[in-house]
Order: structure tokens, then C-alpha cells, then sequence
């Protein structure tokens, strides 16, 4: 009886150090790592935003997701978070090809989702994501280069839809989605560097415009830095700036503010005075900038002398950004 439980007894010592081995070898398996990763973020979600998600094994998109969620629960409000996050192939579930990385999804109702390429290489790792992110900034397709862009950028339309529900027009998105940007705007957009693909739609110029003001303020640890009012569209231009339509900013501004709000036809009429305003900058017959000040200040000041050599200077600038970008367009890149 001794012999047999001391038999027992190192048998039972050989099997512990057997599954200790395996869950080892488990655990240096970069695999079984990333999908461990992928299982906790799915579970913090759902726990803590009510976010379903699936990451299969990309512990990498699945820390993206997080802190993209994280941030814009601190800059826009749990109201903003999308139903659900999911890392799966456009190929097979949308028929999209590898040049899409992003998609967002809203319905009629109040559900909307994001979701993000599998079949795209870029995803694999923070370095190859970077490096897609600044190639397409430097090619005029995107605000930044952030390689956090992507993410951003879908989480935007999602913020973008939230705010359009609560104000009872979740319908207009859609609307958005399929109106062209103005030939002016377009301009407009040049100077404001957001990229091409923010004239796709006015859908996709909110998306864009909130992700270079998201980007451009990460800091370190990707923690925002920049002043929240920044990022609160709903009366942007009358907070941001007093004299309605004297700079090329101030009209990106109010234009920003329509589509933000949902109201096209408003944004259309900002659009058509937007090239009225071109022409008189090109023809020389107003100053690009202050020109309400001008009105105010009967006897050139200092200030407006100051503010016309500003001026000239952001004409010259502005019209070399239009130049260089018309020739990326033709050479179709």
C-alpha cells in the first residue's frame, strides 16, 4: 500500500509538470498570445461600453479598438461608442477588396457598428500599420499619418450618427453618405489639408475632419492633448470665430458645423458662397483675411496692415497647396 501511493503520488508530480510544460509552450506561442489579448479586450468591452467585438487572434487590432474606445469616451461621450467592433474579411462578408481597411455600418435604428479588414497586411503590426498611415498622407489621401487613423476615422462615423440620432435625423446619414462635396468645398479643402478623400462626401469629410483634429493632438501614450472644445462641431464657427466668412478657415468651420448637425441644404449654401469668396480672393478684390475687421476699423491700423501682409503670404501658400494638388489629381495618384 505504501509502494502504491508513493507510485501514485510521483505519477501525479509527472503529470502537473507535464501540463505546466504545455501551458508554457501555450503561452511563448505568439498566437495563443494575441488571441488571449484578443479575448480579455473582448470581454473589457462588452463589460465596460456594452460593446460586442471580435478580434479572432489580432491582439494588435484588439488594443487599437480599446484605446479608440477609451478615447472617445472621454472626448465625445459613451453616446458616441459604436454597438459593435469586429476585425474579420471584407472579402468574404462584403465583397470589398484589400483597399479598404475600415467600414462603419448604421441602420435606421440606433445600432451601428465598426469594422475593419482582415484580409489587409497592414494590420499585423503597429510598425506596418504606421508606415501605410504615412504613405497615405504623403500620397494627399488622409489628414495624418497617425496609425491609429483607421480607427479613428470609423469611430468618427459613428460619433457623427450618434449625434444625428439624438437630434431625431439618425436617417440623414445615409443622405450624407450620397451627397457629393461642392466643387468650392473641395478648394476649400486644399488649404485645409484634409486629404482627398474628404471630398468623396459629406460623410466622409466629418469623418476626416474629426480625425485630424483627434490625431494632431495625440500625445504620448496616444493620451488627446489638444482642448476638447475643439471637438465639439455642434457651434464650432460661432465659438471659434466672431465675424462670419472672412477666412478660409472660418467658412471650413461652418461648413464643418452644417454637416455635423445634419442640415445639407445649409451646408450647400455655406458651399455656394465658398465660391463666391474664391473669386474675390483670386481677383484680388477682398483680402482672404479679416475683412469684418476692415469694415470696423474706419483708418488702416497696424493691426489690418499686419493682418493684409498675413494675408498675402496665406494667398501665396494657399495658391501653391491648389496647384500641387490639382497636379497629384491629374496625374492620378
Amino acid at each position: 500500500m505504501q509502494v502504491l501511493s508513493v507510485n501514485s503520488g510521483l505519477n501525479q508530480i509527472k503529470e502537473t509538470k507535464k501540463q505546466n510544460s504545455v501551458t508554457s509552450q501555450q503561452t511563448k506561442n505568439p498566437v495563443f498570445k494575441n488571441l488571449i489579448k484578443a479575448v480579455m479586450v473582448e470581454r473589457s468591452l462588452k463589460k465596460k461600453y456594452g460593446i460586442e467585438s471580435n478580434f479572432g487572434t489580432s491582439g494588435f487590432v484588439a488594443e487599437c479598438v480599446e484605446t479608440t474606445t477609451k478615447l472617445f469616451d472621454d472626448l465625445f461621450g459613451r453616446r458616441s461608442l459604436p454597438d459593435e467592433a469586429k476585425f474579420l474579411s471584407f472579402r468574404k462578408f462584403f465583397n470589398e477588396d484589400d483597399s479598404v481597411l475600415g467600414m462603419h455600418y448604421s441602420g435606421y435604428g440606433s445600432e451601428n457598428g465598426v469594422f475593419f479588414n482582415s484580409d489587409v497586411k497592414c494590420f499585423k503590426t503597429h510598425n506596418k500599420l504606421k508606415f501605410n498611415e504615412i504613405t497615405e498622407k504623403i500620397l494627399w489621401w488622409h489628414p495624418t499619418g497617425h496609425y491609429l487613423q483607421t480607427f479613428v476615422h470609423e469611430y468618427a462615423h459613428s460619433a457623427h450618427f450618434k449625434h444625428l440620432y439624438e437630434k431625431g435625423n439618425g436617417y440623414i446619414m445615409n443622405d450624407l453618405r450620397n451627397t457629393r462635396i461642392p466643387t468650392a468645398v473641395g478648394r476649400f479643402i486644399t488649404k485645409f489639408k484634409l486629404g482627398r478623400y474628404s471630398a468623396t462626401n459629406m460623410n466622409e469629410f466629418m469623418a476626416e475632419r474629426i480625425t485630424k483634429d483627434v490625431c494632431k493632438n495625440l500625445g504620448s501614450s496616444d493620451i488627446y492633448t489638444g482642448s476638447k472644445k475643439d471637438l465639439d462641431y455642434e457651434s464650432i464657427f460661432s465659438r471659434k470665430w466672431s465675424y462670419r466668412y472672412s477666412t478660409p478657415q472660418s467658412y471650413l468651420d461652418y461648413f464643418t458645423q452644417q454637416v455635423w448637425n445634419g442640415e445639407k441644404e445649409k451646408a450647400n449654401d455655406v458651399a455656394e458662397e465658398m465660391g463666391i469668396y474664391l473669386k474675390k480672393i483670386e481677383s484680388k478684390e477682398v483680402s482672404p483675411v479679416l475683412e469684418a475687421v476692415r469694415e470696423k476699423v474706419p483708418k488702416p491700423s497696424l493691426w489690418s496692415k499686419l493682418a493684409d501682409s498675413l494675408a498675402e503670404i496665406n494667398a501665396n501658400i494657399t495658391k501653391n497647396l491648389d496647384k500641387r494638388n490639382n497636379l497629384i489629381l491629374r496625374k492620378g495618384y
